[in-house]
């Protein structure tokens, strides 16, 4: 039954960031949206390195989220917190890579 709760808190906390990581992708597309009645092209530009940046954007939210689930004693939830940042990670610099690889080596 405790393993049961626990695993709970952990999918909770996945989640959690999931919906930071949407606020964070609808944040971007609005500063988009605003630049654009400054210049046509700046637009792209935001929404294009907003989202490959999206893994170290994350630092902001994710560090200060983690520290006061410390402080709250939620640490099955920092879990799902942690592995939630972390895939996110790995999975946007994948897609860096695959995006941008050939242009990283000339």
């Amino acid at each position: 039954m405790l393993q049961r709760n626990e695993t709970a808190k952990v999918i909770f906390g996945f989640f959690l960031v999931l919906c930071f990581h949407l606020l964070a992708v609808i944040l971007i597309v609005s500063i988009a949206l605003i630049s654009e009645n400054f210049s046509s092209k700046y637009p792209l530009y935001i929404i294009y390195f907003g989202v490959l940046a999206l893994s170290l954007l994350q630092l902001i939210y994710v560090i200060p989220l983690c520290l006061w689930l410390i402080n709250q004693g939620q640490i099955s939830v920092m879990k799902g917190v942690v592995i939630a940042a972390i895939i996110t990670f790995l999975v946007n610099g994948g897609c860096f890579l695959l995006i941008n690889g050939g242009n990283i080596m000339r």
